[in-house]
């Protein structure tokens, strides 16, 4: 898995999941005010993925693309 995050220095983190064959570059141009992590280039729903490093933040929303 991949991840790319656009830091707007928020306390609210929006976790966005891309669809099948999507990278970060199709979503760039979405506005926020919360940082956004974009994780892409993943295979199935069982995250091997360590998400302590984002535990300082106030709220999260998923968003998955299927």
């Amino acid at each position: 898995m991949k991840r790319y995050l656009v830091n707007k220095n928020s306390d609210n983190l929006l976790i966005f999941f891309t669809g099948w064959g999507c990278d970060e570059f199709e979503f760039e141009h979405l506005e926020s005010n919360s940082d956004v992590l974009i994780l892409y280039n993943y295979f199935g729903l069982n995250l091997d993925f360590d998400f302590s490093q984002y535990k300082n933040y106030n709220e999260f929303y998923n968003l998955l693309n299927l």
